[in-house]
């Protein structure tokens, strides 16, 4: 690694940190072991890597009384991204099943491909993504958004209509200039008749 991306490394966990409102450096430590840990079998095992340098109850304490700002991180994500990439991102929603979790709040039914799903549905959660994408043939993306969505139709269109005006504004902040291309999957409508041309 080049001192010039050691730099930027230390930067972004210098910025990764400051998200981290309470709890702080227990969360910071716990990034660590799971980007370290080979496989993540259970929280505990987390709390033995080497990274970690706290007591298993810290780790306890940073999940359960931590808080991170989600606006600081998106505006971390935007000015670490690959500078050198075009301004192409994916839009797109993904499924996190809890099909046992009944007292969990906000569950819906949501479509799930494979294994798992009950005649390709099953109840969770849908978290809706917004990607940077390289034009490389290779399969990195740099991730810049995520947000929790109500299942299909305008609700899912209505969410990434906003999260993409967000997106521009912290472009736009970050000094990337130049025309931006949001591209989504199936599922997302055209734009409603109510829109203002701002958001279509």
């Amino acid at each position: 690694m080049s001192s010039l991306e050691m730099a930027r490394l230390r930067e972004f966990r210098a910025g990764w940190h400051d998200c981290l409102t309470r709890r702080g450096n227990a969360l910071f430590e716990l990034t660590d072991a799971v980007l370290c840990a080979p496989t993540i079998t259970s929280l505990p095992y987390l709390s033995l890597e080497p990274v970690f340098r706290r007591s298993w109850g810290s780790l306890y304490d940073g999940l359960a009384a931590g808080s991170i700002d989600a606006g600081r991180v998106r505006e971390l994500l935007v000015r670490s991204g690959p500078a050198d990439w075009p301004l192409t991102f994916a839009v797109d929603a993904s499924t996190h099943p809890r099909p046992y979790a009944e007292t969990s709040p906000g569950r819906e039914w949501h479509h799930l491909s494979g294994p798992g799903g009950v005649d390709g549905g099953v109840p969770g959660w849908a978290w809706q993504h917004v990607t940077q994408l390289n034009l490389d043939h290779d399969s990195w993306v740099a991730p810049m958004d995520v947000t929790r969505v109500a299942t299909g139709g305008p609700a899912q269109t209505l969410a990434a209509v906003g999260q993409i005006r967000a997106m521009a504004d912290r472009l736009r902040t970050a000094g990337r200039a130049g025309r931006k291309l949001f591209v989504h999957d199936a599922g997302y409508g055209p734009p409603l008749p109510n829109m203002s041309p701002a958001a279509r």
